[in-house]
């Protein structure tokens, strides 16, 4: 099991991060960011394996962040 999969699905310092989430689409934390933020701007294949990561991770935005 990879390190992110052990990690608990909530906020704190086991938290899924957005390089985990980048790790598991095959992209960068950069791509991520511009899917979540503006997902106009990023193709619609690469959007697709996003949210499948994200999905798959449980990854929770921080709000506050």
């Amino acid at each position: 099991m990879a390190p992110a999969e052990k990690r608990r699905q909530k906020r704190g310092p086991d938290a899924i991060r957005l390089s985990d989430v980048a790790a598991r689409a095959n992209c960068s934390t950069a791509t991520v960011s511009r899917a979540l933020n503006t997902p106009s701007v990023v193709a619609k294949d690469v959007r697709e394996r996003i949210n499948a990561a994200i999905a798959e991770l449980g990854y929770l935005r921080n709000s506050a962040a």
